[in-house]
């Protein structure tokens, strides 16, 4: 096998579904949205003694009155493999999963979940004036050393922000 067929494509696209829970009195002064990047992993190489890994940010905007204090939460699905614990990306052209994890933070330690399995991400962000930025990193990883046959893997995760 010559060496490009060891190396393989590949890409997890987190979707957003934006979830807004806000108290009753603050709903009408307070408004925030949400972006994010998409989180690719590039090309993988199976028979490397690393992982691959990488990154995506969340962007978290609010505007309202200065002073005010907007707890919130970033829950993430398991996506197709149906468990936060074994996510996998998918290819449609082979047979293989490529087993991969979302963590909350930069030492891939904690499990980024829906908060009931898997940790959520919290934070809270303080109107300091009428708008604020909060922004959180997402940290993918491929695991090393898996044998998938060359082609294009993906994974549809969905991120739920509740404020």
């Amino acid at each position: 096998m010559n060496k490009t067929a060891h190396m393989m494509k590949r890409g997890a696209v987190i979707g957003a579904l934006i979830m807004l829970t806000m108290a009753p009195e603050a709903s009408a002064q307070v408004s925030c949205t949400t972006s994010f990047t998409t989180l690719s992993f590039g090309a993988y190489r199976p028979f490397i003694e690393s992982h691959t890994d990488s990154a995506a940010v969340i962007v978290i905007r609010c505007s309202g009155p200065a002073g005010t204090t907007i707890p919130y939460e970033i829950r993430m699905s398991a996506g197709q493999s149906g468990d936060i614990y074994n996510r996998a990306l998918a290819s449609s052209e082979t047979l293989y999963d490529l087993s991969y994890q979302l963590y909350t933070d930069p030492s891939y330690s904690a499990v980024w979940g829906d908060g009931i399995t898997g940790s959520s991400s919290a934070g809270v962000i303080v109107l300091l004036a009428p708008t604020r930025i909060a922004i959180r990193n997402v940290y993918g990883r491929i695991f090393k050393k898996q044998a998938v046959m060359s082609g294009y893997y993906s994974d549809n995760i969905t991120m739920t922000v509740v404020f």
